[in-house]
Protein backbone atom coordinates (compact mmCIF):
# COMPACT_ATOMS: atom_id res chain seq x y z
CA UNK A 1 0.00 0.00 0.00
CA UNK A 2 2.75 2.34 0.97
CA UNK A 3 4.53 1.46 -2.55
CA UNK A 4 1.23 2.39 -4.40
CA UNK A 5 0.84 5.64 -1.89
CA UNK A 6 4.47 6.83 -3.10
CA UNK A 7 4.13 6.20 -6.40
CA UNK A 8 0.75 8.23 -6.90
CA UNK A 9 0.86 12.16 -7.45
CA UNK A 10 -1.19 13.15 -4.97
CA UNK A 11 -0.68 15.34 -1.72
CA UNK A 12 -2.83 13.10 0.54
CA UNK A 13 -4.51 10.14 0.95
CA UNK A 14 -7.31 9.13 3.04
CA UNK A 15 -6.84 5.49 3.86
CA UNK A 16 -8.71 3.05 5.88
CA UNK A 17 -8.21 -0.52 7.46
CA UNK A 18 -9.59 -2.70 10.49
CA UNK A 19 -9.92 -1.22 13.93
CA UNK A 20 -8.78 -4.44 14.98
CA UNK A 21 -5.39 -4.23 13.78
CA UNK A 22 -4.16 -2.66 16.51
CA UNK A 23 -0.80 -1.98 15.98
CA UNK A 24 -1.01 -0.67 12.44
CA UNK A 25 -0.97 2.77 12.88
CA UNK A 26 2.37 2.74 15.38
CA UNK A 27 3.59 0.80 12.28
CA UNK A 28 2.68 3.35 9.74
CA UNK A 29 3.97 6.22 12.12
CA UNK A 30 7.16 4.16 11.90
CA UNK A 31 7.59 4.32 8.35
CA UNK A 32 5.72 8.11 7.65
CA UNK A 33 6.43 11.00 9.15
CA UNK A 34 2.96 12.65 8.13
CA UNK A 35 0.73 10.54 9.16
CA UNK A 36 -2.80 11.44 11.31
CA UNK A 37 -5.12 9.52 12.66
CA UNK A 38 -8.33 11.03 11.54
CA UNK A 39 -11.74 9.28 13.06
CA UNK A 40 -12.98 5.61 13.57
CA UNK A 41 -15.99 4.18 11.77
CA UNK A 42 -18.40 2.18 12.34
CA UNK A 43 -20.65 -0.32 10.28
CA UNK A 44 -24.01 -1.97 11.02
CA UNK A 45 -25.88 -4.17 9.03
CA UNK A 46 -29.46 -4.68 8.72
CA UNK A 47 -31.20 -8.61 7.24
CA UNK A 48 -33.56 -7.22 4.68
CA UNK A 49 -36.81 -9.80 4.60
CA UNK A 50 -38.03 -11.31 1.48
CA UNK A 51 -41.39 -9.90 0.07
CA UNK A 52 -43.34 -13.17 0.69
CA UNK A 53 -42.08 -13.09 4.84
CA UNK A 54 -42.65 -9.08 5.20
CA UNK A 55 -45.22 -7.85 7.68
CA UNK A 56 -47.26 -5.20 6.13
CA UNK A 57 -45.94 -1.81 7.84
CA UNK A 58 -48.78 1.24 7.58
CA UNK A 59 -47.02 3.64 10.28
CA UNK A 60 -44.71 5.72 7.58
CA UNK A 61 -44.89 9.51 8.44
CA UNK A 62 -44.55 10.78 4.95
CA UNK A 63 -45.08 10.27 0.88
CA UNK A 64 -42.28 8.23 -0.04
CA UNK A 65 -41.07 7.96 -3.18
CA UNK A 66 -37.97 7.37 -5.52
CA UNK A 67 -35.62 10.69 -6.65
CA UNK A 68 -35.27 11.78 -10.28
CA UNK A 69 -33.65 14.49 -12.27
CA UNK A 70 -35.93 16.58 -11.48
CA UNK A 71 -35.29 16.68 -7.81
CA UNK A 72 -31.80 17.68 -7.45
CA UNK A 73 -32.40 21.11 -6.95
CA UNK A 74 -34.62 20.22 -3.77
CA UNK A 75 -32.23 17.22 -3.03
CA UNK A 76 -29.38 19.78 -2.63
CA UNK A 77 -30.71 21.54 -0.42
CA UNK A 78 -32.07 19.13 2.07
CA UNK A 79 -28.42 18.02 1.96
CA UNK A 80 -27.17 21.23 2.60
CA UNK A 81 -29.54 21.62 5.81
CA UNK A 82 -29.01 18.21 6.87
CA UNK A 83 -25.40 18.15 7.01
CA UNK A 84 -24.15 21.85 7.91
CA UNK A 85 -21.73 21.74 10.60
CA UNK A 86 -21.21 18.06 10.37
CA UNK A 87 -17.61 16.94 11.50
CA UNK A 88 -16.06 14.12 9.68
CA UNK A 89 -11.99 13.05 9.10
CA UNK A 90 -11.30 16.53 7.55
CA UNK A 91 -11.51 18.47 10.56
CA UNK A 92 -8.51 16.16 11.73
CA UNK A 93 -5.99 18.49 9.55
CA UNK A 94 -5.99 21.95 9.99
CA UNK A 95 -4.81 22.37 5.90
CA UNK A 96 -8.43 21.56 5.35
CA UNK A 97 -10.29 23.76 7.25
CA UNK A 98 -11.44 25.08 4.17
CA UNK A 99 -12.78 22.18 2.81
CA UNK A 100 -16.27 22.26 1.98
CA UNK A 101 -17.47 18.85 3.03
CA UNK A 102 -21.39 20.06 2.69
CA UNK A 103 -20.56 20.16 -0.62
CA UNK A 104 -19.11 17.11 -1.04
CA UNK A 105 -22.15 15.72 0.43
CA UNK A 106 -24.35 16.96 -2.10
CA UNK A 107 -22.14 15.78 -4.74
CA UNK A 108 -22.73 12.13 -3.44
CA UNK A 109 -26.09 12.41 -2.63
CA UNK A 110 -26.96 13.64 -6.43
CA UNK A 111 -24.70 11.12 -7.96
CA UNK A 112 -27.83 8.24 -6.42
CA UNK A 113 -29.61 10.28 -9.27
CA UNK A 114 -30.99 8.28 -12.20
CA UNK A 115 -27.99 5.63 -11.44
CA UNK A 116 -28.14 2.13 -12.43
CA UNK A 117 -25.70 1.38 -9.76
CA UNK A 118 -27.77 3.42 -7.11
CA UNK A 119 -31.53 5.09 -6.16
CA UNK A 120 -32.39 7.97 -3.51
CA UNK A 121 -35.70 7.96 -1.93
CA UNK A 122 -37.23 10.89 -0.29
CA UNK A 123 -39.98 11.93 1.74
CA UNK A 124 -42.36 15.10 0.75
CA UNK A 125 -44.38 16.88 3.15
CA UNK A 126 -48.16 17.98 2.68
CA UNK A 127 -46.06 21.02 0.62
CA UNK A 128 -44.25 18.91 -1.78
CA UNK A 129 -41.27 20.09 -0.27
CA UNK A 130 -38.07 17.18 0.42
CA UNK A 131 -37.86 16.72 4.13
CA UNK A 132 -35.60 13.64 4.65
CA UNK A 133 -33.76 11.70 1.97
CA UNK A 134 -31.71 8.00 1.63
CA UNK A 135 -28.77 7.92 -0.93
CA UNK A 136 -28.05 3.78 -1.17
CA UNK A 137 -25.65 2.22 -3.46
CA UNK A 138 -26.93 -1.10 -4.73
CA UNK A 139 -25.11 -4.54 -5.91
CA UNK A 140 -24.06 -7.36 -4.00
CA UNK A 141 -23.26 -5.55 -0.82
CA UNK A 142 -25.68 -2.87 -0.83
CA UNK A 143 -25.80 0.29 1.34
CA UNK A 144 -26.88 3.18 2.44
CA UNK A 145 -24.13 5.98 2.17
CA UNK A 146 -26.34 9.05 3.12
CA UNK A 147 -29.10 9.26 5.08
CA UNK A 148 -30.88 12.02 7.30
CA UNK A 149 -33.96 14.39 8.22
CA UNK A 150 -34.36 17.93 7.92
CA UNK A 151 -33.27 19.26 11.11
CA UNK A 152 -37.07 20.76 11.54
CA UNK A 153 -38.18 17.47 11.80
CA UNK A 154 -36.61 15.34 13.78
CA UNK A 155 -37.51 13.60 16.88
CA UNK A 156 -40.64 12.40 15.28
CA UNK A 157 -39.87 8.93 14.22
CA UNK A 158 -39.25 10.09 10.29
CA UNK A 159 -35.94 8.68 10.22
CA UNK A 160 -36.88 5.37 11.84
CA UNK A 161 -39.18 5.00 8.47
CA UNK A 162 -36.68 6.01 6.14
CA UNK A 163 -34.49 3.27 7.23
CA UNK A 164 -38.02 0.96 7.01
CA UNK A 165 -38.79 2.39 3.35
CA UNK A 166 -35.15 1.60 2.43
CA UNK A 167 -35.51 -2.09 3.74
CA UNK A 168 -38.57 -2.53 1.97
CA UNK A 169 -37.67 -0.94 -1.13
CA UNK A 170 -34.55 -3.92 -1.71
CA UNK A 171 -36.12 -6.26 -0.74
CA UNK A 172 -38.40 -5.48 -3.49
CA UNK A 173 -35.30 -5.98 -5.61
CA UNK A 174 -34.58 -9.39 -4.06
CA UNK A 175 -31.58 -7.64 -1.64
CA UNK A 176 -30.72 -9.84 1.72
CA UNK A 177 -29.20 -7.12 3.62
CA UNK A 178 -27.98 -3.25 3.54
CA UNK A 179 -25.16 -1.72 5.48
CA UNK A 180 -25.07 1.66 6.72
CA UNK A 181 -22.00 3.45 8.43
CA UNK A 182 -20.83 6.77 10.01
CA UNK A 183 -18.35 8.31 12.30
CA UNK A 184 -18.43 6.38 15.77
CA UNK A 185 -19.12 9.91 17.93
CA UNK A 186 -22.66 10.00 15.91
CA UNK A 187 -24.78 8.80 18.59
CA UNK A 188 -27.93 9.59 17.65
CA UNK A 189 -28.47 7.87 14.01
CA UNK A 190 -26.50 5.20 15.64
CA UNK A 191 -29.26 4.70 18.72
CA UNK A 192 -32.03 4.86 15.42
CA UNK A 193 -29.92 1.95 13.86
CA UNK A 194 -30.09 -0.17 16.95
CA UNK A 195 -33.59 0.39 17.10
CA UNK A 196 -34.28 -0.40 13.50
CA UNK A 197 -32.98 -3.56 13.63
CA UNK A 198 -29.57 -2.98 12.33
CA UNK A 199 -26.52 -4.57 14.57
CA UNK A 200 -22.43 -3.81 14.61
CA UNK A 201 -20.49 -5.84 12.53
CA UNK A 202 -17.00 -4.01 12.51
CA UNK A 203 -15.24 -0.71 13.17
CA UNK A 204 -12.21 0.85 10.36
CA UNK A 205 -9.76 3.63 11.08
CA UNK A 206 -9.29 6.51 8.96
CA UNK A 207 -5.72 7.90 8.63
CA UNK A 208 -4.43 10.70 6.57
CA UNK A 209 -0.76 10.06 4.57
CA UNK A 210 0.30 13.11 3.44
CA UNK A 211 3.33 13.62 1.33
CA UNK A 212 4.99 16.16 3.04
CA UNK A 213 2.43 17.62 5.81
CA UNK A 214 -0.59 18.93 5.96
CA UNK A 215 -0.72 22.50 4.77
CA UNK A 216 -0.20 25.10 7.61
CA UNK A 217 0.85 22.42 9.94
CA UNK A 218 5.12 21.34 10.74
CA UNK A 219 6.59 18.27 9.16
CA UNK A 220 7.43 16.24 12.12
Amino acid sequence: MLAIVDAADLDLVVYRYPSDWVEHFGDLARRRANVIHADTVVYYRRLVAPVSARTDRTTHSGRWRLAGGGDQPAVAALVRACFAGYRNHYAAAPGLATVDVVEGYVEWALSHLDSEDGLLVIELDANDQAIAFAAVGLGDDPEIALAAVHPSRRGAGVYHDLLDVVAEELSDRGCSHVWISTQVHNSTPIRAWTRSEFTFEFAVQTVHLWRAGPPSMPTR
